[in-house]
């Protein structure tokens, strides 16, 4: 009983660290990058202070993108899809395994 429990456990760990190395992988890649932008518009990394965004700024997982009043921002992800970011909207850039499944797009607009 033991052995069983050591052997789950050594191999909870090493898949654990081949996962945190591919994630670690992945950010290094990049998401993708700013092709245009007005106005107060921020991207905050983990553990960093918000930076101000600028025109070919390099966008990487994990990243948030916050546009203020009167910001806006074009980012194109992987080569092949834009995204606008409007005033007042927040962007989360998050890299998830979906198998099978469906895609939603959830927006609150304003009253």
């Amino acid at each position: 009983m033991r052995r069983v429990c050591a052997l789950i456990v050594a191999l909870t760990v090493v898949i654990l660290g081949l996962t945190a190395g591919v994630v670690a992988a992945e950010s290094a890649k990049g998401a993708g990058v700013v092709t245009a932008v007005s106005g107060p518009v921020t991207v905050s990394r983990e553990e960093a202070l918000p930076l101000l965004l600028k025109f070919h700024d390099a966008l990487y997982w994990r990243d948030v993108v916050e546009a203020r009043k009167d910001g806006i921002a074009r980012v194109l992800l992987a080569g092949k899809t834009t995204v606008t970011v409007r005033e007042l909207s927040r962007l989360e850039l998050r890299e998830e395994v979906m198998l099978a499944g469906k895609v939603r797009a959830s927006v609150a607009r304003g009253r």
